[in-house]
């Protein structure tokens, strides 16, 4: 396993074709792209990517910020939230994540099983822990992620969203908040 922070080709993929398009479709010049990044993530663009590879998590932060600079439009947070949620509808439309779909006594432990392990699936760092919260809350802590961009961290927001409102077939809130320097809790919440 690689030493540096990373993400899985498999996510870092998709974020790259986006990029790519925005040079394509003319709505950003490749002179312009080049100037918001910087000089080793040009060649992420421009070469074959692995699923199974790791990527420099500083250049997903990049690109991702890009991407909320030339599609967020007024709404940047809305945008990434979208975007966590698309990848995580993608991965329920494959049938990778049947399990989600659970009795809602059982959504929290569930879903917070499915996320805790799929934290390492996507980063090689940082630890995942889940506990469900008086209620109808569920409470995922990511710790060691320091090199997490923080625009990822409203992306999670969106992808932990449509995760529990698959288990639960209802609507719910994800909230985040930072508990230092290198841990994240998520809050999962019914509407």
């Amino acid at each position: 396993m690689p030493t540096d922070p990373g993400i899985k080709g498999s996510v870092f993929e998709g974020l790259v074709a986006d990029v790519n398009a925005l040079v394509s479709s003319g709505r950003m010049s490749r002179a312009d792209l080049e100037a918001r990044l910087e000089r080793v993530d040009l060649p992420y663009l421009d070469k074959k990517l692995g699923a199974a590879c790791w990527y420099p998590i500083e250049t997903y932060g990049r690109l991702l910020e890009l991407l909320r600079y030339a599609e967020g439009g007024s709404r940047p947070d809305q945008y990434l939230r979208a975007r966590g949620a698309g990848a995580a509808q993608r991965l329920i439309d494959g049938g990778l994540y049947s399990q989600m779909d659970v009795s809602v006594d059982t959504w929290g432990e569930r879903v917070g099983k499915v996320m805790a392990t799929l934290g390492p699936l996507m980063f090689n760092f940082g630890r995942w822990t889940s506990s469900i919260e008086e209620g109808d809350g569920l409470r995922l802590t990511a710790e060691d992620m320091g090199a997490l961009p923080a625009v990822a961290r409203i992306v999670i927001e969106g992808f932990i969203e449509v995760m529990a409102a698959r288990a639960l077939k209802s609507a719910v809130v994800v909230t985040s908040e930072s508990l230092g320097s290198d841990s994240i809790r998520y809050t999962a919440c019914r509407c």
